[in-house]
């Protein structure tokens, strides 16, 4: 797995000491976009992790990044979208991983 995306996975299941060790060793993750153009502040903020996204934003997130590829949203209107995705057939989760 490369390394994007499992921070944006690992954002998006609160995993704090995962997401801190992984900005520590490169901080440049916190704006980095996943090969399905969702950052890591995009997988948080879609799964209401606010302490993951406050590490991010604290280490240079950009809370207005919009996520590249099929879905325009920003880090403020993804967990709307994500909500929307729970019914079937959404493809929100294969967006934003």
């Amino acid at each position: 797995m490369d390394e994007v995306r499992e921070i944006v996975i690992a954002s998006a299941g609160g995993d704090v000491e995962k997401v801190k060790e992984m900005l520590d060793r490169n901080p440049e993750l916190a704006s980095a976009y996943s090969s399905k153009g969702a950052t890591p502040l995009h997988g948080a903020a879609a799964q209401g992790q606010y302490e993951v996204a406050a590490l991010l934003i604290a280490r240079g997130a950009d809370v207005n990044a919009h996520a590249r590829g099929e879905l325009d949203v920003t880090p403020c209107t993804a967990p709307q979208h994500f909500v929307m995705s729970r019914w079937p057939g959404c493809f929100w989760n294969t967006v934003l991983m």
